[in-house]
């Protein structure tokens, strides 16, 4: 019953302000064309609401194919993989290919 009632409440408040729902927030931002979305002042809001225990990479399209590029053809080890994504981790925002570099020392 608490459950419930604490499902309702949830859902009058996202009704009532549904910037702080991240649902909302998604499928207003997922009808945007890319690049648009990411300049977007909701984004930001959509990803601080968004943040859970799951880690989330949001880089651009050439960033992801440069990022296999390199798996494929440079990277040595399951280890080296390992320590590109955490360097890609601790980095805030959207990734692009000016980040590349950064991943590679």
């Amino acid at each position: 019953m608490r459950k419930l009632v604490t499902d309702i409440a949830q859902l009058i408040e996202s009704m009532r302000n549904p910037e702080n729902d991240p649902d909302y927030l998604r499928k207003l931002l997922d009808g945007m064309p890319r690049g648009k979305r990411e300049k977007h002042p909701l984004y930001r809001k959509w990803l601080a609401l968004h943040e859970s225990s799951q880690d989330e990479i949001h880089m651009t399209v050439p960033l992801l194919i440069r990022c296999l590029e390199w798996a494929h053809e440079d990277a040595k080890t399951d280890v080296e993989i390992h320590q590109f994504v955490e360097k890609m981790l601790k980095k805030d925002g959207l990734l692009d290919t000016n980040d590349y570099e950064s991943f590679l020392k």
